[in-house]
């Protein structure tokens, strides 16, 4: 079974308003005949070492997606932010085709400079269930400096 494809980015290209959903590669001109999606936009905030309340955009999703012709789906989960830096991290949750409960923990994209953080993750071959806890542990921070948030694509 492979444990999926991780990706870390160097740079954000699209601007926060608009979300890239990052999909596992499919057959071309393949029809989608089954999608599930989940997605978040959050403003965290946190204390800086100065004691400065410092706020930030993230933004993520999670989803599922069935062509046709296959019988499993593809599964992607990611999560960026222009203006949050720190340690990015993704933990899942899935059953596989036979049923099984698959665990996988991806991170660390960090990046000490605003602009240039994200993380995403895809797989084929996932059954359904799919859990993902997005996860940033902001860098310069003094307190509240782990934020969370669960997508579940139904």
């Amino acid at each position: 079974m492979k444990p999926g494809r991780t990706f870390l980015s160097g740079t954000v290209a699209a601007s926060a308003l608009a979300l890239p959903l990052v999909v596992a590669a499919q057959p071309a001109f393949a029809e989608i005949v089954e999608s599930h999606s989940d997605s978040f936009t959050a403003t965290p905030q946190f204390e800086d070492l100065t004691g400065q309340t410092e706020t930030c955009m993230i933004l993520g999703s999670s989803s599922l997606l069935k062509v046709e012709g296959e019988a499993d789906f593809h599964a992607s989960a990611e999560h960026f932010s222009e203006d949050c830096t720190g340690h990015y991290r993704l933990e899942l949750s899935y059953r596989d085709p036979a049923g099984r409960t698959v665990q996988v923990a991806v991170g660390d994209g960090f990046d000490p400079t605003p602009g240039t953080n994200s993380i995403g993750w895809s797989t084929d071959h996932v059954g359904g269930d799919l859990v993902v806890r997005h996860s940033i542990t902001f860098s310069n921070c003094a307190s509240n400096c782990t934020w969370a948030f669960t997508t579940r694509p139904k």
